[in-house]
């Protein structure tokens, strides 16, 4: 009885764990940088933004996307491919500045009659010639420029 107790105590936690895991992908986007742009603005919506040097000539974007409730990969996958997390760019020559934004137009997500909770983390590789960052993500209350070290 005790062992046929333990198994059922297995099992459950083994179901329970998978239909209400975590699921989550790394996506890599990168960006040429013509030579008149010196300042890039960050409009990544509500997630986390880290913002590092790198000796490259573009601007590379690394984008963690971590849903709950969705144990599914399969199913992350095919947001991926729809162009659920898909960045766009907006380039602005005359003030030498190019915009990174997240897709706008990202409907709640519901799996199973579960709304699932999207967490997206943002690693930004800048090369040395931006020379300001703008970050206008809602993570940070307010936006600021970073001056990037040399």
């Amino acid at each position: 009885m005790k062992k046929c107790f333990s198994s059922f105590i297995l099992l459950f936690f083994t179901v329970f764990s998978t239909a209400y895991g975590q699921t989550s992908q790394t996506l890599q986007e990168s960006y040429t940088i013509d030579a008149n742009i010196t300042q890039l603005v960050l409009d990544l919506g509500d997630g986390q933004v880290e913002i590092r040097n790198t000796a490259a000539s573009r601007v590379s974007v690394e984008t963690i996307v971590q849903v709950s409730n969705l144990s599914n990969e399969r199913m992350l996958g095919f947001l991926i491919e729809q162009g659920r997390y898909t960045l766009s760019t907006e380039k602005d020559n005359s003030r030498g500045k190019m915009t990174i934004g997240h897709n706008k137009n990202r409907n709640v997500l519901i799996v199973k009659g579960e709304q699932c909770h999207e967490t997206l983390t943002y690693i930004v590789y800048v090369p040395s010639t931006i020379k300001t960052v703008e970050n206008k993500s809602a993570a940070k209350p307010s936006a600021q420029a970073l001056a990037l070290p040399k």
